[in-house]
């Protein structure tokens, strides 16, 4: 098989055309297969703006030798596609695997494929949720946008999906993938009713409408193989025995488990203080605190593509980052074309906010957090590992007193001058899913983190044109970018204590779905080695 890279289509042009330009492009009358391997948006000439395909090629192998040895045939490589593919396990192992089957915490995006695999395998996992199943869980998230108190076991952090299922969606990682796990999970969503565009997209998205019906369907395959679920279980004590794991209690009862996987999310704090009084080995590390910033997806599109550019082109984005005069590292993160501010509280007393976009992206404002990287420099240097949980929290109770709970909004002129903005003085209507209010958000981070952001959103302005228009919007507070703590592993992926495996953007191994997806994988894959060691070398 050979790549081939560089093939391009204007907006609007089928891809059915590809078929063509491959024959033009390597000059070959043979028969041929071929699969789109990467698609991305090509606008650095404006308006000159184009689609860029790598395609995979199979033809024979006579001829595939032939074009590889001709030096006028541009762009072309050898290719190997590397694809993860679960193994199962041998009937000896299975049974020696279900004595006392593994538990996993949380079904978020590393749970659920740590325990799709596992199920894969021929294992019968038990996965544990505090929050609700999708469907219960949106109405409850929906209520709560509307007015309704918060709950704090099921809400935007908590429940089927994690924090990811209201959420751009975004599938794109920069995490090096030799595993190949990057294409199974991808195949897997485009399985369980996502578009097969978005195996190839460079920069794909589900969109959190869709992505609550994959989950959906991904779980009912699960519990037909064997899986089991409990929602509305919470987990409330590590139950451990000389070193090793042997069970938890959670809000519903004991269970039993020699391995249990925690896939807990960035967002449960109780567990992270019960694990530390449990004497799991953990330590903070560095986030990233700030606002969400909110722009006419308009305006983004015409400094991207252009003034009269093709209304065919998806919804534009951005990606920036600065380090300030003063060498503050600031960036957008999780960045929303056509989407919505959400108010993603989890705890009463304190708020904290997300972005999130529907499938489509067709919202009339787009939003990204502009944070500012934050260590032990900023939220004191002691021996607690949770520290920095701590200065989250801090953060999320100045936003919450700040407007009694409503998301504190201010214009970019406002914040730059230190007060409360007149209701007249908003050009643009906010995309917000929740109830928010006027206010000055400069208390909320540290004079120094304020003038970091406003100098680099400066900045970001000479090549975004309009970025800095004093008529966006912010809002706050930004705070929960990644997890505070990493609860510490060794190299078979287990805690000091036996059996247990920190896992996912929670335990500090991941930064977004992917990525925690991926990670699932890897301790679902080191579960089933042990198993396999453990195991009789004859089959009864």
């Amino acid at each position: 098989m050979i790549k081939l890279s560089g093939i391009k289509l204007l907006p609007g042009e089928s891809e059915e055309l590809l078929e063509k330009k491959i024959r033009s492009c390597l000059k070959t009358r043979a028969d041929f297969e071929y699969h789109i391997i990467k698609k991305s948006l090509d606008a650095r000439k404006k308006p000159e703006i184009s689609y860029v395909y790598s395609l995979s090629v199979k033809l024979n192998e006579k001829e595939e030798k032939r074009l590889l040895k001709n030096s006028s045939v541009k762009n072309i490589s050898p290719y190997s596609r590397v694809l993860y593919e679960p193994r199962l396990l041998k009937p000896s192992e299975k049974s020696l695997g279900q004595e006392l089957r593994p538990v996993i915490v949380g079904f978020g995006p590393c749970g659920i494929f740590c325990a799709y695999v596992l199920t894969l395998a021929g294992l019968k996992p038990l996965v544990i949720e505090r929050g609700l199943r999708i469907d219960e869980r949106a109405r409850e998230v929906e209520a709560f946008w509307e007015g309704k108190e918060l709950d704090s076991e099921c809400n935007v952090a908590f429940g089927e999906g994690g924090a990811g299922a209201f959420s751009d969606g975004k599938l794109n990682t920069g995490v090096k993938d030799r595993e190949g796990f990057g294409g199974f999970i991808l195949d897997t969503f485009v399985k369980y009713g996502a578009d097969r565009e978005l195996s190839y997209m460079a920069k794909p998205h589900i969109g959190t409408d869709r992505l609550r019906d994959i989950i959906r369907n991904l779980r009912s395959d699960m519990e037909k193989m064997g899986c089991s679920f409990m929602f509305d279980t919470a987990l409330r004590e590590l139950l451990i025995e000389e070193g090793r794991i042997r069970g938890i209690k959670t809000s519903r009862g004991e269970i039993k488990s020699n391995k249990v996987v925690l896939a807990i999310g960035h967002s449960a704090r109780d567990t992270f203080l019960m694990l530390r009084d449990k004497g799991l080995n953990m330590t903070s590390k560095p986030f990233a605190v700030g606002f969400r910033l909110e722009h006419a997806q308009s305006l983004l599109n015409e400094s991207q593509y252009g003034r009269g550019h093709d209304k065919s082109l998806p919804a534009a984005d951005y990606k920036v980052t600065n380090k300030s005069k003063k060498g503050k590292m600031v960036y957008s993160f999780c960045m929303c074309p056509g989407g919505y501010v959400v108010d993603s509280s989890s705890q009463a007393g304190q708020l904290c906010i997300n972005g999130m976009s529907y499938s489509g992206r067709d919202g009339k404002n787009c939003n990204s957090a502009i944070v500012v990287a934050v260590d032990e420099k900023d939220y004191g240097y002691s021996e607690d590992p949770l520290k920095g949980m701590y200065y989250q929290e801090d953060l999320e109770k100045k936003a919450f007193d700040l407007c009694g709970g409503k998301i504190p909004l201010q214009t970019l002129g406002a914040f730059k001058e230190g007060r409360v903005n007149t209701e007249d003085e908003f050009k643009l209507s906010p995309c917000i899913k929740g109830s928010y209010e006027r206010a000055d958000l400069t208390g909320i981070l540290s004079r120094e983190q304020n003038e970091a952001i406003i100098e680099s959103i400066e900045k970001w302005n000479e090549s975004i044109k309009g970025f800095s228009d004093p008529f966006s919007l912010l809002s706050a507070v930004e705070s929960r970018t990644s997890s505070p703590v990493r609860i510490l592993r060794d190299e078979y992926l287990e805690s000091n204590i036996r059996g247990v495996y920190p896992a996912g953007e929670g335990a500090g191994y991941a930064g977004g779905i992917m990525s925690a997806a991926m990670d699932g994988i890897r301790i679902a894959e080191r579960i089933l080695d042990s198993i396999r060691l453990s195991a009789p070398l004859q089959e009864s």
